[in-house]
C-alpha cells in the first residue's frame, strides 16, 4: 500500500470518527459514555438492551438469561409462571414483555398460513388437470 492510500485510509477512519466535523472525543470526556461504560450489566451474559428497562428480580433475571442464550423453552414456560406467582406489577410486565417478543409477528402468520393456502391451491389444480 502507498504512502498516498495510506494517508487516505487514515484521513478517512478520522472522519469516522468525527461527528458533523467535531473533534472526536474520548469516553471519559463525555459523561453519558463515561458513565454506560463504567455502569455493569444489569442481567447475565449479553443480555439485549430492551432488558435495561427491566426490574432487577432474580427470577427475571433467570428468565433474560434464558433468552439471551436462545432457550426460548424455558422463557416459555417460565414467564407465565413468574407472572402469576409475582406481587410486583413491573416484574409482572417485564415476565409477560419477555414472553411476548418470542411469539411470532401476526403478519408473519398471516404470510405463511397464505403461502400454505397457496401451495394447496396449486397442488390442487395440478391434481384436476392431469391427463
Amino acid at each position: 500500500m502507498s504512502d498516498a492510500a495510506r494517508a487516505r485510509r487514515d484521513r478517512s477512519r478520522q472522519r469516522r470518527k468525527t461527528e458533523r466535523g467535531k473533534k472526536a472525543r474520548p469516553a471519559d470526556e463525555v459523561p453519558a459514555l463515561a458513565e454506560a461504560e463504567a455502569k455493569p450489566a444489569r442481567h447475565a451474559g449479553d443480555a439485549p438492551r430492551f432488558t435495561e428497562a427491566y426490574p432487577e428480580d432474580p427470577d427475571l433475571g433467570r428468565l433474560v438469561a434464558a433468552f439471551a442464550a436462545g432457550n426460548f423453552a424455558a422463557v416459555r414456560e417460565g414467564a407465565p409462571r413468574l407472572a402469576e406467582k409475582t406481587d410486583d406489577e413491573r416484574v409482572k410486565q417485564a415476565a409477560l414483555d419477555l414472553r411476548r417478543r418470542i411469539d411470532p409477528s401476526p403478519t408473519s402468520v398471516y404470510l405463511w398460513a397464505l403461502g400454505v393456502a397457496l401451495l394447496a391451491l396449486l397442488y390442487g389444480f395440478y391434481l384436476s388437470h392431469r391427463p
